[in-house]
């Protein structure tokens, strides 16, 4: 079984942590249902009785009818303008299906299974939410400072980064056939009728097409007009800051595409990589008990497994968090997968980060960069009413 999660599993990332891998922590966005059960999903196949499985993160995707579906509902605005984003395309993402099946037909696949992949399309296909946006109105001729405001856009609460472990895939498989400068050219070739637009006013597309969903109830416009204070503290960090980032101007606003530094950034260094907890200059399966006490530690926890060999690394065995939960799960799950504790750790209709950052210091290291060690906030959504309360 070949299980396609999605990058959605690990929380939103900024230039603090533009770079990421496997193991990282897991912490889906407030209110994003759809990555919580992505997360789930993850779980079910780490810790079934399948006798052969991996999991392929899948990133996002640039697809042929993006651009009509993106003016469809106020998603669009759930994009922070400096997000690091590694895009696949949809034609890339089958061709490693492809690849992998026929490989495995071929029994050239074993060192592939029983573990998971961030699926990406590599150095040709990172950028900035930006950047992405910019690329599609360049179709038409247009540019996002001419249809957005900067301030309608989310800050934070979002997901994606780029992947330093993206190539694994590419060098077993050798999927990868677009970048994202060869997509667009790809899909302005293949919609002609964009270009049509070209000789349309700025002025007209944006008030047919992006100022209505402004109004969109997934929109951070509508949840200001309507008082949602849980999702603006959530994306903006409280709603004063989402008043306030409606005044901002393009002149004023600070793109991290268009700093000096940029291009030095989007080349991978080690130093950007976060703290797994365990020695990972052993081979997985060299690590003893002492190695999953330390990723347990560092998780605010404990292994119970003392009598814990090296090797069994797909054994299901004890841990402990810090709210006292046992719960039964394997060295991948855990230090590989970054998955932690099913009960405090994997949301349902609760988004709890604020609280577990201080207790996690696994967590903490990536949490604060877009949160303050002040915010307390448990995030609620029932039959998409969304809602939020301090921690107890």
């Amino acid at each position: 079984m070949i299980h396609i999660s999605t990058v959605a599993t690990y929380g939103h990332r900024d230039e603090k942590h533009p770079w990421g891998r496997v193991g990282d922590p897991l912490m889906v966005s407030a209110f994003d249902v759809y990555g919580t059960s992505k997360l789930r999903g993850e779980r079910y196949v780490l810790e079934s009785d399948l006798k052969r499985w991996a999991i392929l993160r899948q990133t996002g995707i640039l697809y042929d009818n993006m651009l009509m579906n993106n003016i469809k509902d106020g998603l669009m605005f759930h994009t922070p303008w400096n997000v690091p984003i590694e895009w696949a395309t949809a034609r890339d993402s089958g061709i490693l299906l492809k690849n992998i099946l026929l490989a495995d037909q071929m029994g050239q696949c074993e060192d592939f299974w029983y573990n998971l992949y961030n699926l990406g399309d590599g150095a040709k296909a990172r950028q900035t939410g930006y950047e992405t946006f910019d690329d599609g109105f360049k179709l038409i001729g247009g540019s996002v400072k001419q249809f957005f405001e900067p301030g309608w856009d989310m800050t934070r609460n979002f997901h994606c980064f780029w992947f330093s472990d993206s190539d694994v895939l590419e060098e077993k498989f050798h999927f990868r056939t677009q970048g994202c400068e060869d997509f667009w050219k790809w899909f302005g070739d293949r919609h002609k009728i964009y270009k049509v637009a070209k000789i349309l006013p700025a002025k007209l597309i944006g008030g047919l097409t992006i100022k209505p969903l402004l109004k969109n109830n997934n929109a951070p416009m509508y949840w200001l007009k309507n008082g949602d204070d849980a999702r603006l503290t959530a994306c903006y960090g409280s709603t004063q800051k989402a008043k306030d980032a409606q005044k901002q101007t393009w002149a004023d606003f600070d793109l991290l595409c268009e700093r000096d530094n940029y291009q030095a950034l989007k080349v991978y260094d080690k130093k950007f990589d976060l703290d797994h907890g365990y020695d990972e200059s052993k081979a997985f399966e060299k690590l003893d008990y002492q190695d999953m006490q330390n990723a347990a530690k560092f998780r605010g926890g404990e292994c119970l497994c003392t009598d814990y060999k090296a090797g069994d690394v797909l054994k299901k065995i004890s841990w402990k968090c810090h709210n006292g939960h046992v719960f039964q799960s394997s060295p991948t799950t855990i230090l590989k997968g970054g998955h932690w504790c099913p009960e405090c750790c994997l949301p349902d209709k609760e988004w709890n980060w604020d609280a577990l950052a201080k207790k996690i210091p696994f967590f903490a290291q990536l949490w604060y960069d877009t949160h303050t060690k002040e915010e307390n906030n448990v995030y609620t959504v029932d039959n998409e009413v969304s809602s939020m309360r301090k921690a107890d």
